[in-house]
């Protein structure tokens, strides 16, 4: 199979009230911001950034909130 040929499974993370582990790794010329549920071991969010700031992880939580998730704590450089 050709890789061109192959598509990605549809990811929908379902809502719901979590703690939320953040963190950051540097790939090549950007940054990948992942979002986990400890509990379920489910990325719930997965976004590449230029930069990695504090607006970034903002955003994240902004993002995950505004899909219906309930963020009950943080734990920043999971």
């Amino acid at each position: 199979m050709q890789i061109d040929a192959y598509r990605l499974p549809p990811w929908n993370p379902t809502p719901r009230s979590m703690v939320a582990i953040m963190d950051a790794t540097h790939t090549g010329d950007s940054w990948m911001l992942v979002v986990r549920d400890p509990h379920t071991q489910e990325n719930v969010y997965a976004q590449e950034h230029l930069h990695e700031t504090t607006f970034v992880y903002q955003e994240a939580k902004r993002a995950l909130e505004a899909r219906g998730f309930v963020i009950t704590a943080i734990i920043g450089d999971g």
